[in-house]
């Protein structure tokens, strides 16, 4: 639809970008005013991750618009090399995600999400072009939609005005595309290929890249629904999830000991006698608490009359867990971090844009692996900043975990009185906290958590 030229701004000596829009389009002064209305509006946007706009005009009826030049090519290039590994696009999916939101809530939908417009600075930074074009053109009765097709989400196809359900569908196709290596729909014609979106969804990416998150392939196979209603209803959502995917582990984590420190040989065997020690009042308890016939349960209603002694149960292993539409784990590869005593490392969940997950889930846990049933007393956290909410849970096959009881609001240390007999307890996060240096990203929420100890 469109010629783009790369040339020089004499008066600020700069390359730009200038796109001359085809002649069939820019015909007659009704669509040369819609396209200047539409350009002007989307010259509002000022966000990293869009391509900014500098001029718009016409010059004896040419149509023209000028941008940005950037040198490092487009999606469409990237793609064109093979397909992209999982990493690599949910970097760019979350970034095209920071530019819809932004235009979204500025009322400006996009309607033209495309490879070819999705484009790369030297930097390699991420920005969205050709905001409010597909408007200006595709809604003039006297034109067809041009070499966009491919990409519109169904209603669009119908000639429906679309919203921004609309934009999270063409990015999950685009983003499906470029981790599978080829297009997932099917036709001899565009207009063949856009009718078979009308009716099906395409076959689940692991099925073609085994390689692919779990949480990844949820998240395109949500975008990707027929109906607008199944889709994330914002896209603010679906950067949440493609963040959350981002952080994915695949295996529970053993927990190793502290290190030794090796500068002092008496602070390192009074580290190993301390643990010994700490071995052998775990031993005595759970003889104890074995012979004194502990019932079982999650919450002790005699919390006040438990004082703080007891021995430090050893952690076997530790895990976390994510329900739909996640994949099971959350950040599970640092988990480690909320186990090595060390004040300075921490285990975090994913950031959201709201404190309640982003309205994506109930809650998000981390919990231990005793090895075995062991009569547990208190559990006790630290946590970078307090005022997030969580409960406690157990299993005995970190499979079917007990119901959530009531949440409580958790301070930045933080004892939890339980009474029970299980192998695996979990912390349960129902709701977030503000994070104490919110990143430039509007993702704010989160709570991190330093250590986890858990007594008999």
């Amino acid at each position: 639809m469109a010629q783009v030229w790369k040339a020089i701004d004499e008066v600020l000596e700069r390359e730009v970008a200038v796109k001359i829009l085809d002649p069939g389009i820019n015909s007659g002064a009704e669509i040369r005013d819609r396209f200047r209305q539409e350009a002007l509006a989307a010259a509002r946007l000022t966000h990293p991750n869009v391509v900014p706009i500098f001029d718009t005009g016409d010059h004896d009826d040419v149509v023209f618009i000028v941008m940005e030049y950037l040198s490092g090519g487009t999606l469409k290039d990237l793609s064109s090399n093979g397909p992209i590994d999982s990493v690599t696009a949910q970097d760019i999916g979350i970034a095209v995600c920071e530019a819809l939101n932004y235009a979204h809530t500025a009322g400006v939908i996009h309607r033209d999400i495309k490879p070819s417009n999705i484009l790369f600075g030297w930097d390699r930074q991420v920005k969205v072009g050709d905001f409010g074009i597909a408007k200006a053109t595709f809604t003039t009765p006297e034109v067809a939609p041009l070499g966009s097709l491919r990409y519109l989400a169904p209603e669009q196809v119908r000639g429906s005005e679309p919203d921004e359900r609309a934009d999270i569908y063409s990015l999950g196709l685009v983003l499906y595309e470029a981790v599978a290596g080829h297009f997932p729909f099917a036709g001899e014609t565009e207009m063949a290929i856009a009718a078979d979106r009308l009716t099906r969804i395409p076959r689940p990416l692991r099925d073609l890249r085994p390689d692919v998150p779990r949480a990844l392939d949820a998240a395109l196979t949500r975008c990707l629904a027929v109906d607008p209603a199944d889709r994330f209803e914002q896209v603010s959502s679906l950067a949440d999830a493609l963040v959350h995917s981002a952080t994915r582990g695949h295996s529970m984590q053993q927990i190793s000991q502290p290190p030794q420190d090796q500068t002092s040989f008496l602070k390192s065997e009074s580290k190993w006698l301390a643990r010994a020690a700490l071995i052998l009042l775990a031993a005595a308890a759970l003889i104890y608490t074995v012979v004194s016939g502990r019932l079982d349960g999650i919450f002790d209603d005699n919390q006040t009359s438990i004082d703080e002694a007891g021995a430090r149960i050893t952690i076997q292993a530790a895990g976390t867990f994510d329900p739909k539409p996640g994949d099971g784990s959350e950040n599970e590869t640092k988990v480690g971090a909320a186990f090595d005593t060390d004040a300075q490392t921490a285990w975090t969940t994913a950031s959201y844009r709201r404190d309640d997950l982003g309205g994506l889930k109930d809650g998000v846990g981390i919990y231990v692996d005793l090895g075995r049933g062991v009569p547990v007393s208190r559990i006790e956290v630290d946590s970078v900043t307090g005022g997030w909410q969580g409960t406690i849970r157990f299993s005995d096959d970190a499979e079917t975990w007990s119901p959530p009881g009531a949440s409580i609001e958790v301070s930045t240390s933080e004892v939890f009185h339980v009474k029970g007999q299980h192998r695996y307890w979990m912390i349960w996060i129902t709701r977030l906290a503000r994070a104490p240096r919110p990143p430039d990203s509007g993702r704010d929420y989160s709570v991190a958590i330093i250590d986890i100890r858990t007594f008999s």
